[in-house]
């Protein structure tokens, strides 16, 4: 199978990868892979126009900013209309970019974790489960400025999920409270 990778340009000048991802463009081009562009900020906006096209191109792997599930949506249909289509289908997008979506599947590997929505009351049901703390994301992000999203002190959680929003615009999919664990410093770090 054919690959061609998909990258934003950069923003202000669109002959030119997105500086966050030039070194892997460059990479891609040397080994061979075809290449195109697109305005990222054009696409949130409504318009999508690749650079050079996609239309010969038969699967087109995505390689750029997170996108919501409606977005990437949108982007699926825009690559479908010259012709090509995305590796990853929408629905094995969002799977794997939400964390209820993937989160049975690998449950022995990750810290234990329950689902919340937006409306809930989070830090009470968490009691309820004897809980002390817990490190509360979104269903992609957590909050990653001041204290962030490590949570000791469960009474603060809808401080930290209206910071969640002020921030970030909104709360993706829901909540998650995921368990705190001790992990390895020499290896990891949260």
């Amino acid at each position: 199978m054919e690959l061609h990778l998909l990258y934003p340009s950069n923003p202000l000048r669109h002959a030119e990868p997105d500086e966050l991802y030039a070194e892997e463009y460059t990479v891609a081009l040397q080994l061979g892979f075809g290449v195109s562009l697109f305005s990222f900020e054009e696409f949130l906006g409504g318009d999508f126009r690749e650079r050079p096209s996609l239309a010969s191109e038969p699967r087109i792997l995505y390689r750029g900013w997170m996108l919501t599930p409606q977005n990437y949506k949108r982007l699926q249909s825009a690559i479908a209309g010259h012709g090509a289509k995305l590796l990853t289908s929408a629905q094995q997008y969002e799977r794997c970019h939400h964390l209820p979506g993937w989160y049975s599947q690998l449950k022995e590997f990750t810290p234990a974790t329950h689902f919340f929505r937006e409306s809930e009351d989070v830090a009470a049901q968490l009691r309820a489960l004897s809980w002390k703390g817990c490190f509360l994301k979104d269903h992609v992000k957590s909050l990653s400025v001041e204290e962030g999203s490590l949570i000791r002190d469960l009474g603060t959680i809808p401080a930290v999920i209206e910071k969640m929003k002020s921030y970030r615009g909104e709360i993706e999919g829901g909540l998650c409270a995921r368990q705190i664990e001790d992990f390895d410093s020499a290896t990891e770090e949260r």
